[in-house]
């Protein structure tokens, strides 16, 4: 399977964006905050729309292809961070993929924008929620979160999960993997 990719914002990556966009909760956040949210859907869309992956027509987990099944692709928050809740623990799927946006992204994606972005980790469903820690910010009243480190060696001291959450995650100054 390629590792990187460089992908032209289509029309049809911005509907496809903006219709799965509505299927999350918007739980107080801007309509800026929702759209970036739904551009991690950008690998996904893109190995369906290209081929290289199938639909499974499921809100369960991403995509199949063929060298590695069902699939949940996670998006690496600029601290190495991935968040995954309890509903994805819950699903049935084989591998997680982890990719990364080589360029900060600092607005939603715009048709003819050209994004680059690199797969970083693919291992086991097992494997990885072996290695997932429960957040320190989860709400009494919601679903537990727990968080993964990516295993491509970009880590910030402190770890944090700053980018989508305004926090530190943790106070870990080393990767959890070895």
């Amino acid at each position: 399977m390629q590792l990187e990719y460089e992908i032209e914002i289509t029309e049809d990556f911005i509907n496809y964006r903006n219709e799965y966009k509505n299927k999350f909760r918007s739980e107080g956040r801007n309509e800026n905050w929702r759209l970036m949210h739904a551009d991690c859907l950008l690998l996904e869309w893109y190995l369906i729309s290209s081929g290289k992956g199938e639909n499974p027509n499921t809100m369960r987990y991403d995509v199949v292809i063929p060298e590695y099944n069902r699939c949940e692709i996670k998006s690496v928050n600029n601290g190495g961070s991935v968040t995954i809740g309890s509903y994805t623990r819950q699903s049935e799927f084989d591998h997680y993929i982890f990719y990364r946006f080589n360029q900060p992204r600092t607005r939603p994606m715009e048709i003819g924008d050209i994004v680059s972005l690199k797969i970083v980790q693919i291992d086991t469903k097992d494997s990885i929620e072996s290695q997932c820690r429960l957040s320190q910010f989860n709400e009494s009243s919601k679903s537990p979160k727990y968080y993964v480190w990516a295993q491509d060696g970009k880590f910030v001291e402190p770890d944090s999960n700053f980018s989508v959450y305004k926090q530190q995650e943790s106070v870990y100054s080393k990767p959890l993997f070895a």
